[in-house]
């Protein structure tokens, strides 16, 4: 009997266990304490003049958690364009035959090699799918940041809405209390009846209440802002507004279905998608080619011979099957071609609904501007000069301040809707992140990584 070549069967076993000691990483177990800790200790900066609406999507550009998450897809998509573009890697195997024997048997050994050469113009169209794939990925994280953007500004509009609520509200309580000081003492003089004060007093404490509701409206609007901008929930946030004097005149339809083809993410994400289903039906034509699967050269033999190994495995590709795969791949990429189609008729209906409610809210504001905004004036100089000469009809006077609150509400509103609408046609054109507010993002997320580094 022959004795077990040990040294030779523990060698590679001890290669092996040397390579998997040298496998290790560095782990990054999730610590969720840690995180709620870490969100709880979140500072965003935020302008001491107040907020204005480009300044509150620069922010949450930077520090949205969910921009910050999807992001990471484009670098994930940059790393597939160099793995999977390249060939595969070879394969180096090594045998030993007659370790252990029980008659005298020479020791057999080989070292062979594997390769796997990839199909003329495979690789170049696994990197065009591949970096088509990458630009989709882009396209859909700027399709979720105009998404961001979009829904920060209205928050945006709507806080300011609800301050200038607040703001007119408050100024007719504090009116009411002064026409309810004024009636105590006509009452005093025989001029007014407890009637007129029940009826001041009745629509003090109404105009109290909505106040109340309308400073727990501001609190839950502060919140979802608060959530946008990446800071704490309770963060203090003090809004300006900036909107412009004279309405801009909105593009012509042609020019913002032009505008959209260009600016819109999604399109772009759906055009890359084609692109992709475009390399993969060259894919499929490629492969009819017969071509070899791997390339294999060896070393083997006894310790007295030694010889070399030639192995070659050429595939034979199946003709109805491959045409089947290549009609799949067609199928896939009209498809694509036809959900683009789709998508840009959603896109043109879009901007056609936007273009309607813009110059809708266009007219409305300067109807309130040219017109209303003098007789609203006008009717408030008239009240505080009739409660400076003491009102004798208070029954009147309730009811014109409250159409005056009413109009002063409903010119807020208007002015808020003209916002509203004029977002959603930046983003039904593409252009919701104009060049400005990307800059201002480029500048605060390049201050953080610094302030990281350091």
């Amino acid at each position: 009997m022959r004795r077990p070549r040990t040294a030779l069967l523990l060698g590679p076993l001890f290669l092996v266990g040397a390579l998997s000691a040298c496998s290790t990483y560095p782990a990054a177990p999730l610590d969720t304490a840690q995180v709620l800790q870490d969100l709880r200790a979140t500072r965003v900066e935020l302008p001491k003049a107040g907020l204005t609406a480009d300044d509150a999507v620069a922010l949450a550009l930077v520090h949205n958690p969910w921009l910050r998450a999807w992001r990471h897809d484009a670098a994930i998509a940059a790393g597939l364009v160099v793995t999977r573009s390249a060939e595969d890697d070879p394969e180096l195997r090594v045998s030993l035959s007659d370790l252990y024997s029980r008659v005298r048997a020479p020791l057999l050994y080989a070292i062979e090699l594997r390769f796997f050469p990839a199909l003329p113009g495979e690789l170049d169209a696994k990197r065009r799918r591949l970096e088509a794939r990458e630009r989709r990925v882009l396209a859909r994280v700027a399709t979720r940041e105009a998404e961001v953007a979009r829904v920060t500004r209205d928050a945006h509009a709507g806080l300011v809405l609800i301050d200038s609520e607040l703001s007119s509200v408050q100024s007719a309580v504090e009116l009411h209390a002064r026409l309810d000081a004024m009636v105590t003492q006509q009452i005093a003089a025989g001029v007014s009846t407890r009637l007129d004060q029940a009826l001041v007093a009745l629509r003090r404490e109404e105009l109290v209440d909505e106040l109340s509701a309308l400073g727990a409206q501001r609190s839950t609007a502060q919140a979802q802002l608060a959530a946008l901008l990446g800071t704490k929930p309770n963060a203090l946030i003090q809004v300006r507004d900036e909107r412009l004097s004279v309405p801009e005149p909105p593009p012509s339809a042609i020019e913002a279905e032009e505008l959209a083809l260009s600016r819109r993410a999604d399109l772009r994400a759906l055009a890359e998608v084609h692109a992709q289903r475009e390399q993969d039906v060259r894919l499929r034509h490629l492969a009819r080619l017969p071509w070899p699967r791997h390339v294999q050269a060896g070393y083997s033999g006894l310790p007295t011979d030694t010889g070399l190994d030639m192995d070659l495995a050429i595939e034979l590709p199946n003709a109805g099957l491959t045409q089947t795969r290549i009609d799949i791949a067609g199928a896939r990429r009209d498809k694509a071609q036809h959900e683009y189609r789709a998508r840009l008729h959603e896109v043109r209906s879009e901007i056609r609904i936007a273009l309607l409610a813009l110059r809708e809210q266009t007219r409305r504001r300067r109807h309130l501007s040219n017109r209303l905004e003098p007789v609203l004036r006008e009717a408030e100089d008239l009240v505080r000069a009739t409660l400076d000469g003491g009102a004798t009809d208070v029954v009147a006077l309730v009811a014109i301040q409250g159409r005056v609150l009413a109009a002063r509400r409903a010119r807020a509103r208007a002015l808020h809707d003209y916002e509203v609408a004029r977002t959603r046609l930046a983003a039904a054109t593409g252009t919701l992140l104009d060049e400005s507010v990307a800059d201002a993002a480029t500048q605060k997320s390049s201050a953080s990584a610094s302030a990281r580094m350091r």
